[in-house]
């Protein structure tokens, strides 16, 4: 087919490393830090409350997304410091 047409069936994957096309999931394209709500909107983590996070944590293992697990993480990780530097 055309090439505007073979752009519009392959932009709806992501290559991961492996080479095999991958269907974008739920949070791809939401941006470092930022988790996309089930109504579309897009937040940024760390203005998350505590409970808003764990249930991310889990939606991510649940889904595979290791990524964004990993970023909620470490949002996390930041407020379990929060206060302790001196």
């Amino acid at each position: 087919m055309g090439g505007t047409s073979d752009w519009n069936d392959f932009r709806m994957f992501d290559i991961p490393t492996t080479g095999k096309p991958r269907k974008r999931g739920f949070q791809s394209r939401s941006g470092n830090f930022k988790w996309r709500q089930s109504g579309g909107y897009v937040i940024d983590m760390r203005d998350m409350s505590y409970l808003h996070l764990l249930n991310a944590i889990k939606i991510c293992q649940a889904t595979g997304n290791n990524g964004k697990a990993e970023q909620l993480r470490i949002v996390l990780n930041e407020r379990a410091t929060e206060g302790k530097a001196e």
